[in-house]
């Protein structure tokens, strides 16, 4: 008997361990978007699954940027129970945690499911990594299941990857990116140690780059004292530039990164005070698949206001509009995006339009029997204006 409850109780303390462990594997942060919004802040969303078993709460923390905005709360999807999102956070972990999910004695979040819910927050420039942490507190104390990263969207425009495989003298070498339209240098490296391999990872703005390679000396890095070289690969990990054998110096054009679409204008215009007309103009277009038009009025947070089929490729130019009659009476901006057939897309800076004052019109004019009246009518007339608002008057 003694030996069978012993048995009894090792089973039910590995079966309890192994479903613990197995929900801490449930739990995940997964990135499902990332925007450039073309006013130096960036938007992400995530899917966050907080796994199985009682968990109170949860905690975020992200690398690279600062936290703009997040929501406010969040509802579980099984339990009903909302907990909502502090910055600072309560816990002192964290960017933002939700819930006192430190305290065993607040409700449940999460029961016995595995909950995943969408989440979407706005920092001031782009982040490396996202981690969700602070779950099933009640069962594995003081700090719950261990916490989970993920790696996100940290590169918006062309990156390259430098490589140097310096000779006996690397002192010698040294290199850089410049602008090729305002001469600026945007990313540089050297010198370095003798007979070194280095590796440079770059993400750079849009545009177009010169490569230069230097050797001080002016013998270059091959082959007279050692066999060196240097490379550049983009995103495909096509080499775009490479060499060895030169003097002082070598210079590489690199091709600019080819734009799906030329963008000639772009605005935002409110005729007779009832819908906001977003217009633009493009002189060509390249593997466009559509446009997608988006407002917000505090540059964090958008809807989607329409979509609009691209031309595909084509040198024609053509005018685009869209029109928006569900705006608020405030400061509104409006965001185009172009999204190729690949799914490359490219966010455009918003313009703004300024909706907080109304422009109130008079929409009809009757007299006391409801007949349609004009200006020279006398006697009782009513009036009624866009607004909603209505006058009575007695002209005589």
């Amino acid at each position: 008997m003694k030996r069978t409850l012993i048995i009894s109780l090792l089973t039910l303390f590995v079966t309890c361990f192994s479903h613990f462990s197995y929900s801490c594997h449930l739990i995940s942060i997964t990135e499902t978007s990332a925007t450039d919004n073309g006013n130096g802040t960036y938007t992400y969303t995530f899917d966050v699954c907080v796994g199985t078993e009682n968990t109170f709460g949860f905690y975020l923390s992200f690398t690279g940027a600062n936290l703009l905005s997040f929501p406010g709360s969040v509802t579980g999807p099984t339990t009903g129970v909302t907990i909502f999102g502090s910055d600072p956070p309560l816990s002192g972990t964290g960017d933002v945690d939700y819930g006192d999910w430190d305290n065993a004695l607040t409700p449940v979040f999460s029961d016995f499911n595995q909950d995943c819910f969408s989440m979407t927050f706005t920092f001031d420039g782009p982040i490396s990594d996202a981690t969700v942490g602070g779950t099933q507190i009640q069962f594995l104390p003081p700090t719950g299941c261990a916490p989970v990263t993920t790696p996100t969207t940290d590169c918006f425009g062309p990156s390259y990857v430098v490589t140097i495989n310096t000779d006996d003298y690397g002192a010698e070498s040294t290199w850089n990116f410049v602008n090729q339209a305002t001469g600026s240098i945007v990313a540089s490296g050297g010198p370095y140690a003798d007979n070194a391999t280095i590796v440079a990872n770059l993400c750079l703005p849009i545009d177009c780059y010169d490569f230069n390679m230097f050797d001080s000396f002016g013998d270059g890095m091959c082959c007279a004292y050692g066999i060196g070289s240097y490379s550049v690969t983009d995103a495909t990990s096509t080499v775009v530039a490479s060499g060895g054998s030169f003097g002082f110096s070598q210079t590489t054009p690199i091709i600019c990164p080819v734009l799906s679409i030329e963008l000639s204008d772009f605005e935002v215009t409110n005729d007779e005070g009832n819908e906001n007309k977003v217009e633009w103009t493009v002189t060509s277009q390249e593997n466009n698949d559509y446009f997608l038009i988006e407002r917000s009025d505090d540059l964090e947070n958008w809807v989607t206001v329409g979509e609009v089929e691209g031309a595909g490729t084509t040198d024609e130019e053509l005018r685009y509009e869209v029109l928006d009659d569900d705006y608020r009476w405030v400061i509104n901006y409006y965001r185009l995006s172009q999204i190729d057939f690949d799914a490359t897309s490219t966010v455009y800076e918003p313009k703004s339009i300024d909706n907080s004052v109304k422009s109130v019109q008079m929409i009809g004019r009757t007299n006391y029997l409801g007949q349609q009246v004009d200006d020279s009518y006398q006697g009782l007339v009513i009036e009624y204006y866009s607004d909603g608002t209505i006058t009575r008057t007695y002209a005589n």
